[in-house]
Formats: C-alpha cells, structure tokens, sequence
C-alpha cells in the first residue's frame, strides 16, 4: 500500500510520518507492548481489563481505521481530533504520557500494514514486547464473526435492539466458511510479517483469557515486566456466546467436513502458549 492511499495520512494531516526515534523515547519512559489481534478473540475486553488494572496502559485499537477519524470516545479514549492533534507523533506522545507503566496497542494486520508504511528509521524489535492473541477454536470463531457481522452487534454494550437482530440471524453454512476463510488469511498475513520483521510474539488465546482473566492479565505483566496486578478488575462487557453457536458448529462439522478441513490445513500451526494446552486446530469439545 503507498501511503498515499493509506487512510491514517488523511487522518493525521499535521504530520503523518511516525519516527522511530519517537518510539525509542517513549521506550525510555514506559514499557511498550503490541498486541497483535483477530476479530472476536476478546481483545474489546481485555483493553477494559487493562485499562482497570492501572498498570498495563490502555492497549486500545489506536490505529482503527474508522474511530481515529471521529471525535468519539471509546472506553474512555480518544482519537486524534478529541486530544487536539493531527500530528501522529504528537498523538502517540499523548497515549504514551497518559500511562502509569506500560503502554499498549492493539493491532489488526491491516492496521499493521497501515502504522509500518508511516514508521521511518529502524526500530529496535528488542525494545518492544509483542503479544499475539489467538482462538484455538477456529470454528466459533468464525460463528461469531459472522453473525457480529450479519446483525452488527459486535459488543455487549451496543442497544438491545441489535441483540435481538443477533437471534435473528440465520444458519448460513457457506457464509461461514467465508468467514473462517478469511480469518486463516489474517492468520497467514501475521505469519510472514512476523517472519519479515523477525518477531517472535507471545501466544495468548482468547480460550485462556475467559477461562481465568486474571491470570491471563498477570501473565501479560510478567512478560511485559511490570506490576502484577493482584485483582480482576469490573467491567462492563459480556461474552455474546450462547447455545446456538454450539449447534451451529456441530452443523459445520457435520455438512460441510471437506471444505472445513481444506480451510484448517491452510492454517498455521498454533503455539501451545504459557498457560495452557492448544487442544485441536478447530473446536474445543
């Protein structure tokens, strides 16, 4: 992508050129951390969750394509034209003088793409600590995916009207796959930037982040070396699993076997983690 298609220009007009010297400086000053995401693996959650623990920053999607561009809050932080900015530089000082010990970004690969065409000057892979935040459970995933994306309801805390349009949406085998097609993809994608710019992230999974939350947080101090926190902090976001994705995974299995492992053959190999054991490729019974 040339920059001058890359939308974070148009956003940051004062200055679209992000300098690794700053980087280096806010190094100096703060723990910085990256966490590469997917869609529907938690990572809504765990920047609310984060943000409780004081100590681990606020790893919002700073970079997201659509929210840097409004004047909108989201979990109590703000883009760009909220803090007074349009200079890049000047917004990722800001994100950095707001924290207490660590500071943290959520990344998408496209995201990522967009953040390294604006970088100039090499960075240190060495001064930053990288996450990478998985689901071994490719098949819900994609469930959830594509009924977030059918019915638009994407977070517990959009209006009750879009939950009942979440009920209402319909088993679309095909849709589905689509679904999990694309995100083996990302997954690809991830896998030969890190490969390019020589990281080796630390695997998270949104399995273990539901299973026990405050381990999950007390890892990620660990790793990234700053306070544990001692308690799970309250937040405001649910989980919009119910039983329907149960059946429409076993559905999944059942009427489309062939095309489901084409796609798990295409996915790269999942890393046990620190916490706990990977299970399968697929689902998790």
């Amino acid at each position: 992508m040339t920059t001058a298609k890359n939308p974070l220009v148009q956003t940051f007009r004062d200055g679209s050129v992000l300098s690794a010297t700053a980087i280096r400086e806010a190094a100096k000053a703060h723990r910085l951390y990256v966490l590469f995401i997917l869609p529907r693996t938690g990572s809504t959650w765990l920047t609310e969750l984060a943000r409780g623990t004081k100590v681990l920053g606020t790893p919002q999607e700073w970079f997201n394509e659509e929210w840097i561009q409004t004047s909108e809050p989201a979990l109590g932080c703000l883009p760009p034209k909220a803090r007074g900015t349009l200079n890049i530089n000047d917004y990722v000082e800001s994100i950095v003088d707001d924290a207490v010990e660590a500071v943290g970004v959520e990344l998408t690969i496209n995201q990522v793409r967009l953040v390294h065409d604006l970088i100039e000057g090499a960075i240190d892979v060495k001064e930053v600590t990288w996450f990478y935040l998985r689901r071994r459970d490719l098949v819900s995933q994609a469930i959830s995916l594509y009924r977030s994306a059918a019915s638009g309801l994407f977070h517990s805390y959009q209006d009750i009207a879009f939950a009942e349009r979440l009920n209402e949406v319909k088993f679309d085998g095909p849709g589905i796959l689509r679904s999990m097609s694309f995100l083996v993809d990302c997954e690809v994608l991830f896998e030969d930037f890190f490969k390019e710019c020589r990281i080796l992230p630390c695997p998270l999974f949104y399995e273990d982040l539901i299973a026990d939350p405050l381990v999950f947080l007390q890892l990620m101090a660990k790793t990234i070396g700053c306070s544990v926190p001692t308690r799970l902090p309250s937040t405001t976001l649910q989980v919009l699993r119910n039983s329907r994705s149960v059946e429409w995974g076993n559905a999944i299995e059942q009427s489309h076997a062939l095309d489901l492992r084409e796609i798990l053959l295409r996915r790269p190999r999942l890393n046990a983690g620190p916490m706990l054991s990977p299970g399968n490729h697929g689902r998790l019974d």
